[in-house]
């Protein structure tokens, strides 16, 4: 299930640790800087469980997965904290139940591909994720807004991004003043498509195991990152003053279906009532990345991949530009 993506710097007093994930994009939403790796914090000795969540406030501030087994006592009673061997395979039906049909069918795929833990080398899913359909949930909306509120498209990063782009495509150096040359496309394979993205829009933040409802977005994909790609024109006068003119934006998504690093709770689950919840009941099983990697030594199944969106594409109101010399 993908209830873990991209992390995402959140301010707080008490710093959170991000979850240590397979490799996620490399460029800011802001800067276009790359993310540094955090060591994760030694194992906490605390067992005191937050009666709502039924979750210790250590293992959040210290990005540990907590306790593997045993029992713990929550407002709702007694209930399992880890199963080593749920039954992972019914999972997909249980979210049937609730109509949530792009969630069971990507975590179907995952469960019936040979065993791999590196995304990047499992077959991506191209055709599940709509953009139309995730722009429907508020939060996915409002992070995707914000692209055009801050015109990520032309923060330094991304241009920094377009430069290297024009460069790579023989574009730039001008060898003469040029009035118009276009570059970006929209077209051809995402995954392809994601070669030339010059900027990303996070979707989520580390506690969103703990505050966001588990509805099909979140079973889905998590937390996961919208990436940005621009069409548009360049021109000059002279070959070394450029003009670049974005034209139109893409927005697509693309996520790493896995179940890598330690402190991801995905929720209680209970194949018996289909109870699905960030709050544990009777009968409960706490789910975590670890039940799923376990289940895939047990079974010899069970492989991470890539998920890619559709393109959304929106031609600005008003032609966008900046400028810069070579």
């Amino acid at each position: 299930m993908a209830l873990s993506r991209s992390p995402k710097q959140l301010g707080r007093t008490v710093p959170l640790q991000p979850s240590l994930k397979s490799q996620k994009p490399s460029r800011d939403g802001q800067s276009g800087g790359r993310q540094q790796p955090v060591q994760k914090s030694s194992k906490p000795t605390g067992t005191i469980f937050n009666p709502v969540t039924g979750i210790n406030p250590e293992w959040i501030v210290l990005g540990h997965q907590g306790v593997q087994e045993g029992i713990a006592l929550g407002s709702q009673g007694a209930h399992k904290i880890l199963d080593r061997y749920f039954p992972v395979p019914k999972m997909p039906g249980m979210m049937r139940t609730r109509k949530w049909e792009r969630a069971a069918t990507l975590m179907e795929k995952w469960i019936q591909g040979q065993p791999n833990d590196q995304p990047e080398r499992g077959i991506p899913d191209t055709q599940t994720i709509k953009m139309e359909w995730v722009l429907k949930h508020e939060r996915a909306k409002k992070a995707y807004d914000d692209i055009f509120a801050k015109k990520l498209w032309k923060s330094a990063g991304a241009q920094r991004e377009i430069r290297k782009l024009l460069t790579a495509k023989n574009i730039l150096p001008l060898k003469a003043p040029v009035s118009r040359i276009p570059f970006g496309t929209f077209s051809g394979s995402v995954p392809k498509l994601h070669e030339e993205h010059i900027n990303y829009q996070l979707v989520g933040d580390e506690l969103d195991p703990i505050l966001v409802e588990i509805d099909e977005l979140y079973a889905a994909l998590g937390r996961f990152t919208f990436h940005v790609l621009v069409r548009g024109y360049i021109g000059s006068k002279d070959a070394k003053q450029i003009f670049c003119f974005i034209e139109e934006v893409g927005v697509y998504i693309r996520d790493s279906y896995d179940f890598n690093g330690d402190f991801q709770p995905l929720g209680y689950w209970d194949t018996e009532s289909n109870y699905i919840g960030k709050v544990p009941k009777p009968g409960t099983t706490y789910v975590s990345n670890a039940t799923f990697r376990r289940w895939r030594e047990r079974n010899g199944r069970g492989g991470d991949y890539m998920i890619f969106s559709d393109v959304k594409t929106t031609k600005l109101s008003q032609l966008d530009f900046f400028n810069f010399t070579i």
